[in-house]
């Protein structure tokens, strides 16, 4: 019976579907281009995201956004150090994605152009990993361009392990003496789960099919509802009766949950306000369609269009150690930056940075290891708040 079904399997159209798609995406990454031209196509590349990069820094400069919404941008505001990373890792994608999208139009013009191999083609772009049309040297190349080398260099740590034990660091280092940086501020988060991406790289879950575009309705409409119909059907907004625990608890959560983490975000100058994004933008963007009965945000909306989306800027990136680059020979997942340290210590209170907590947080009038208060307000002293 198992045989049976085995050889059905192999014999059956869609294994051989499966089979012929694979021999062509063989036959089409062995398309040869000379050296000299993808070096060529590398350096086009660059320039190209540079252009792109200056001109996206224009408009933002241009496009005035509401004060609410620059102060809910506020508390996800990265710092300079996970600014620089998160902004080479960017680059470092775009780049990726613009030479193979030079490479891919060049093995489109090298092969014949009926319709079955058109279909075969696109295929092979839709599905292939970002990166694995270029050598670890053009990646080597592209890592130094983008920033990413420059990012992830840091001075070496020298952990006291007398120091150590009595007395911890705001930014989180050498809490782990063999591992310094590990749960330090400004570094990548650590997974429970493995990331799952569309394209195994960079592109969220769903993303296809969040664009709505024609060529992604069969195998590739995978039963992804939309994040915003996720948040309305799971966390319902209805009044709870308990007897046993008071809101502090909540409140308690979401004052540890601030100590843990903050991962900030790319500017919402950078995303557009419809649903329809370039592929530049789709590392720092992602627009949420909005259900057509989900009345609350849809009120906000104006009637531009039948397809409405919530803006949304993704999280700043963490660029991948260039050693392991190489030795992986390939681009990992994408994983992204915690600002603050990974612990839990009150970083939300002292601040993770030691130069801040030194100069704006502490009272440096007396060594009792206060904290800095402003002028008092009604007979009570309050937290000092820097302009």
């Amino acid at each position: 019976m198992v045989g049976e079904k085995i050889y059905h399997f192999f014999c059956s159209p869609f294994f051989c579907c499966c089979c012929k798609v694979f021999l062509f995406c063989c036959f089409y990454i062995c398309i040869y281009i000379t050296a000299s031209e993808r070096s060529k196509i590398i350096s086009e590349a660059i320039q190209q995201v540079k252009d792109y990069e200056h001109k996206v820094k224009i408009n933002s400069l241009e496009r005035k956004k509401s004060q609410v919404q620059k102060k809910l941008h506020g508390f996800k505001m990265a710092t300079p150090t996970s600014r620089a990373n998160g902004k080479a890792h960017l680059k470092f994608e775009r780049i990726v994605k613009a030479a193979e999208r030079m490479i891919l139009k060049k093995q489109r013009e090298a092969i014949a152009q009926d319709s079955l191999t058109k279909a075969e083609s696109l295929a092979f772009e839709i599905l292939h990993r970002p990166g694995k049309l270029l050598t670890i040297q053009e990646l080597a190349r592209i890592y130094s361009e983008s920033g990413c080398r420059e990012a992830v260099t840091v001075a070496p740590l020298t952990c006291s392990q007398l120091q150590s034990r009595f007395f911890r660091r705001p930014d989180g280092t050498c809490n782990n003496l063999q591992r310094p940086t590990l749960g330090a501020a400004d570094t990548g988060a650590r997974r429970l789960l493995g990331a799952r991406y569309d394209d195994g790289v960079y592109r969220p879950k769903g993303f296809m099919q969040s664009q709505g575009s024609s060529l992604f309705p069969g195998p590739f409409a995978a039963p992804n509802p939309s994040p915003r119909l996720v948040s309305t059907g799971i966390i319902l907004d209805e009044p709870i009766n308990d007897t046993v625990h008071t809101h502090i608890l909540m409140q308690w959560g979401q004052f540890l949950d601030h100590d843990l983490g903050l991962f900030p975000e790319h500017e919402p100058e950078e995303c557009p306000e419809g649903c329809a994004i370039t592929e530049e933008q789709e590392g720092s963007c992602y627009p949420i369609p909005v259900p057509l009965g989900d009345t609350n945000v849809l009120s906000r909306m104006t009637p531009s269009s039948t397809r409405r989306c919530e803006p949304f800027q993704r999280s700043f990136a963490v660029c991948t150690p260039e050693e392991k680059l190489v030795n992986l020979g390939h681009i990992p997942p994408k994983e992204q930056i915690n600002a603050i340290t990974h612990f839990i210590d009150g970083s939300m209170v002292y601040h993770h940075n030691p130069t801040v907590q030194r100069n704006l947080i502490r009272d440096n009038s007396s060594n009792a290891g206060l904290l800095r208060v402003g002028t008092p307000v009604k007979g009570k002293q309050i937290i000092y708040r820097t302009k």
